[in-house]
């Protein structure tokens, strides 16, 4: 289990509401049960609402001494400004493909290494989103279409590739994964890499 002086806050991928952040800033005013320290962690911090990350400034701005707060983003522009300014940035780069995809395999021995490679490439080598998109079982079929599509590209099948992005049209919340692991796959052909997680376009 966690640590008694350790508070993780998430929320599934799911916006963080303000009363969670207002709970954080009473329970940061409490002294450390166990460590000499009280640690918060955000993750996703990018989920917060506007008005949740207006209600972490103040104790962004004035800390007790031994409070320690971790906010995890996709990317700082995804939060307000005066929250960056009050925080200490350190970039996390991604891993390349296949160091996401071999770690993957330990969260999910049971998944084909393709379709692992696949979740990476989709995720642009950050573990945490492969590992929600391998968690969706939406991605399978996601994955799929993209072959499909794939595939008629390379083979020249204007009706086949027709019929499919006609599908892709009905579902436009795919279309952004759909995006990076096409692009995905036309980079890495160029590169010649070995590891791309589609079928080969020949």
């Amino acid at each position: 289990g966690i640590h008694p002086d350790v508070t993780l806050i998430e929320n599934g991928g799911k916006s963080i509401g303000v009363d969670r952040i207002r709970t954080l800033r009473q329970d940061a005013y409490l002294k450390p049960t166990e460590a000499d320290w009280r640690i918060f962690m955000i993750a996703d911090a990018h989920l917060m609402t506007p008005q949740s990350q207006n209600a972490l400034l103040k104790i962004l701005e004035e800390p007790p001494a031994n409070v320690v707060i971790f906010l995890t983003a996709l990317s700082r522009s995804l939060l307000l400004s005066t929250v960056v300014s009050r925080t200490v940035c350190v970039t996390v780069e991604p891993l390349g493909v296949s160091q996401c995809a071999a770690y993957l395999k330990t969260l999910y021995p049971s998944k084909p290494e393709e379709e692992l490679l696949a979740l990476s490439a989709a995720a642009g080598g950050c573990i945490g989103v492969a590992n929600k998109l391998a968690e969706d079982g939406e991605y399978s079929k996601q994955l799929e279409m993209t072959r499909r599509i794939c595939q008629a590209v390379a083979l020249g099948d204007s009706a086949g590739l027709l019929l499919e992005l006609g599908a892709l049209e009905k579902n436009r919340e795919f279309l952004s994964i759909f995006s990076k692991t096409f692009l995905s796959q036309l980079l890495g052909r160029a590169r010649g890499e070995k590891d791309n997680p589609l079928s080969p376009l020949t």
